[in-house]
Formats: C-alpha cells, sequence, structure tokens
C-alpha cells in the first residue's frame, strides 16, 4: 500500500521545468525527461482541463513517435495536480442549451481518459496534493500513481452531476475487483461519489479504488525523480492495459442502493442528492438480475446519466454558483 522509498542517490535527477520542449501549446506543455520519459504539464489555471488539454491527452498514443517510450504526467504548481473539468465549458453548453456539445464533450473526455489507460505506453501520474474530478480521473486511467500528500475527490455531485470522464465507470469495476457483491460494490461506489469530499489518507483511497495497492506514496522531494524512475521501469517489458468485464446488480436493487446512500444524507440536502443518487443507481445497475456487462457498456451508461442530469435546471445553477 505505502511502499519504502529509495534514496536521493537511487533516483533520476530532475526539475519540473528541466529538458527540451517536445510539444507545446496554450493549455499544456510535453517535454523531454530523458531515457525516453515524456514530462506533460498542463497550463491552464489549478490545471482544469478544457478541450485544449484534451487535445494533448488524446496525442499520449502517438508519443512513440516522438522518441517517448514512457509519460509522467506532473504540476507545476504545489498545491494542486489538477482541479476537474473547467466548469465554465459545462456552463457555455447549458445555457445556450447546446446539450449535443455538452454531450460531446462528456464522451470526448471519456476516450481521451481512458486512451491514456489503453495508450501503447506507460503513464505515471505524479500526484502532488490536490485532484479533483477530471484530475482524479486521470490517475485512475494512470498506470501508476505516485503521490505525496495527496487529496482525492470527486465534486460533481456539488455541481449536479456524475463523475462522467470514466470515473464511475473505473470505481465500479475496481469495487468489483475487492469481491463485493454486485449490489455492495455499486453501492460502496455511490457513496464515495456523493460523499463528494476529499479523501485525506493513502489506505482509505485504497478501500474507495481511487488508488490501487500498487501505488506509492512518497514526500514532496521524491514524488518526480520517483514517478520518472517507475516510468522507465515500467517501459521496459509494458502491456497496455485491459478492461474487464464488470458484474452489475439488476434493477430490483436499485431501491435497496438509493435507500442505503440516502440514509447518509442529511434532510436539508435530500432534494439535491436524491436525483444524483436515482441516476448513479441506475447507472449502476442492469437491466436485468445481476450481469456482466463491458468497461464500454458501462461508460455509456454513465455518459448517459451525466446527460440527464445536466439537463436539470438545477445543475446550471448549481455550476453558476460554483465559479461565482
Amino acid at each position: 500500500m505505502v511502499n519504502s522509498t529509495p534514496s536521493a542517490a537511487d533516483l533520476p535527477q530532475v526539475h519540473q521545468l528541466a529538458g527540451k520542449i517536445l510539444i507545446e501549446t496554450e493549455s499544456a506543455v510535453l517535454r523531454d525527461a530523458g531515457d525516453g520519459v515524456g514530462l506533460l504539464y498542463f497550463s491552464t489555471k489549478l490545471n482544469t482541463i478544457n478541450h485544449g488539454v484534451l487535445d494533448m491527452l488524446e496525442r499520449v498514443p502517438d508519443f512513440p513517435e516522438v522518441g517517448l517510450s514512457s509519460l509522467v504526467i506532473a504540476s507545476n504548481n504545489p498545491k494542486v495536480f489538477s482541479a476537474g473539468a473547467q466548469i465554465k465549458t459545462f456552463i457555455k453548453y447549458l445555457e445556450e442549451k447546446n446539450y449535443s456539445a455538452f454531450d460531446a464533450f462528456v464522451r470526448r473526455g471519456q476516450r481521451a481518459m481512458t486512451g491514456l489507460a489503453t495508450a501503447p505506453i506507460p503513464v505515471v501520474s505524479a500526484l502532488g496534493r490536490l485532484a479533483l474530478g477530471g484530475g482524479a480521473e486521470i490517475l485512475l486511467n494512470s498506470d501508476l500513481v505516485v503521490a505525496a500528500e495527496p487529496r482525492v475527490g470527486f465534486p460533481e455531485r456539488t455541481v449536479g452531476i456524475i463523475p462522467g470522464w470514466s470515473g464511475t465507470t473505473h470505481l465500479m469495476a475496481r469495487a468489483c475487483a475487492h469481491n463485493l457483491s454486485p449490489e455492495q460494490a455499486a453501492t460502496q461506489v455511490a457513496r464515495t461519489i456523493v460523499t463528494s469530499q476529499p479523501t485525506e489518507k493513502f489506505h482509505e483511497m485504497v478501500v474507495e479504488g481511487i488508488l490501487l495497492s500498487r501505488d506509492l506514496e512518497v514526500s514532496e522531494p521524491m514524488l518526480l525523480p520517483t514517478a520518472i524512475r517507475e516510468a522507465i521501469r515500467l517501459s521496459e517489458d509494458y502491456v497496455p492495459q485491459s478492461f474487464s468485464l464488470l458484474s452489475v446488480p439488476g434493477r430490483e436493487h436499485i431501491a435497496g442502493i438509493i435507500d442505503t446512500v440516502m440514509s447518509d444524507t442529511t434532510p436539508e440536502n435530500e432534494d439535491h442528492v436524491l436525483p444524483i443518487v436515482t441516476e448513479l443507481a441506475n447507472c449502476l445497475s442492469a437491466t436485468t438480475g445481476n450481469s456482466l456487462i463491458s468497461f464500454n457498456e458501462m461508460l455509456a451508461k454513465e455518459a448517459y446519466a451525466v446527460a440527464r442530469l445536466a439537463r436539470r435546471p438545477e445543475t446550471l445553477q448549481l455550476m453558476r454558483q460554483i465559479v461565482g
């Protein structure tokens, strides 16, 4: 869970700004860290993810063409890895009632995120401090996370939706892998999402499926050197990730999942939370009895749930309140 940290002498000597620039856009910079490692930073405020960042993430499968054999995603902000999707983009589409563009942004984010997992090179996230929403979904799609003082969470509930860039699907896949029953797995995932508060303890993130037991916790000075060392190690005999089938509960369990999750909700939040929990429970269940569905089928259900929630007037209201 928390792995032993090597000494500084064992690690590559790097600086966050070092290395030749391979690709630079308004939203992201890719540098050459040496030994075939690419170092990717976002240039947006709080490293939020907009169309420009997605442009760069979509290019990751092609990075071998520029001589890279592995990738480290990091941050030049010492307090934030990524604050997630750029909410103003969502607001723009919802204010215009351009729901097709909103839905396309969600599906594009899904493709970019899962493209990290299936890329021909390993992707390591150097998680320093805070990762929220889309930032957390980058972690879920990485081959390895190296973390220093991590705080990770899914605040989507506070803006009226659920994690829609593969987060809901990945959390369900990881819960299923923990030998929980389909109903228990769906309930755990719904609770994690509805809580919306960042988790601050490494072992709790592993229990919730946000991180894996193979991920590493290190001190801040060791963060980037360790991530680069691990990227080099993983590149030596790398096989891209594959997605397994998910075991989901039947519709007969939906009411029980909703009741269990809502029992943790304070009365003043019930009207806001119930529609989200209802969509979550439907998303995480099958039409008939307990079933096996593909990862892509779950992604489609996830996107559909986000689309339905986004069309509620309350969602636009909540998003406007967040940006002020």
